[in-house]
């Protein structure tokens, strides 16, 4: 699952965000991308768990949208 993440700002986000959700889940794989503002989490946490977690420690988080689907990429620039 992707999440649009705010704030992330910083390298300490980067670290905290993934130790806070591997809090939850040992097992969970966490990658943040600071320039984007996303996070990718995939494992046992349902998406309103990550939500809850990051709103506890100040971030506001929601689901990113899926980007569409092009037919070939050829015809789109």
């Amino acid at each position: 699952m992707k999440f649009n993440v705010t704030p992330m700002e910083c390298g300490s986000c980067a670290v905290l965000v993934p130790r806070l959700l591997r809090a939850l889940d040992p097992g969970a794989e966490v990658k943040v991308d600071l320039l984007a503002g996303t996070v990718d989490v995939a494992g046992a946490l349902e998406a309103d768990q990550v939500v809850a977690a990051l709103a506890a420690e100040g971030y506001s988080a929601a689901l990113a949208e899926p980007a569409p689907k092009s037919c070939c990429g050829t015809c789109h620039g």
